[in-house]
């Protein structure tokens, strides 16, 4: 009798464990938030920015079939993109990579491009090259920005918001 009290006593105390466990593991991960990439639409991010952040004129989505004419992106790469058009270089353009090494490669392409318009509106309009310099351009995980507003602080604050 003491025998089957004893094993009982620690058959309870195995189930008792196990369903700690189990437990523990359906919570929340509290540390994953420093490890874990957010995941971002860039359709809703660039829309919340064209919304939200005072720009020159009325922006106008870009076909993704013309990012080549603007941007040499990495395979696979997605995302967005709002231009003013004409003589300003105002534009929220939001892409989403594979991973963060094509990221990165979308990052330097897109640095390029701003200095190739620095440059392209560096004789007519010296303005424009002004706002080009302050430009916003941040890389975060398999994400990259870029933001050309005169409210350049509010648009960094929506962008920021949104990682």
């Amino acid at each position: 009798m003491k025998n089957k009290k004893n094993l009982f006593v620690v058959l309870m105390v195995i189930v008792i464990f196990a369903g700690m466990l189990v437990i523990a593991g359906c919570g929340e991960d509290n540390n994953s938030g420093d490890n874990k990439e957010k995941t971002i639409d860039p359709a809703t991010l660039a829309a919340d920015v064209v919304k939200n952040v005072k720009f020159e004129v009325e922006m106008t989505q870009i076909d993704s079939a013309y990012f080549d004419v603007y941007y040499t992106l990495a395979e696979g790469t997605n995302g967005v993109s709002y231009k003013a058009g004409g003589k300003l270089s105002d534009e929220i353009t939001v892409f989403a990579a594979t991973d963060e090494a094509n990221a990165k490669k979308d990052f330097e392409s897109l640095k390029k491009y701003v200095d190739e318009r620095k440059a392209t509106f560096a004789d007519y309009a010296p303005a424009e090259v002004q706002k080009l310099e302050k430009s916003y351009l941040i890389q975060k995980g398999k994400y990259v920005v870029l933001c050309v507003t005169n409210d350049i602080e509010n648009a960094k604050t929506i962008i920021d918001k949104a990682f």
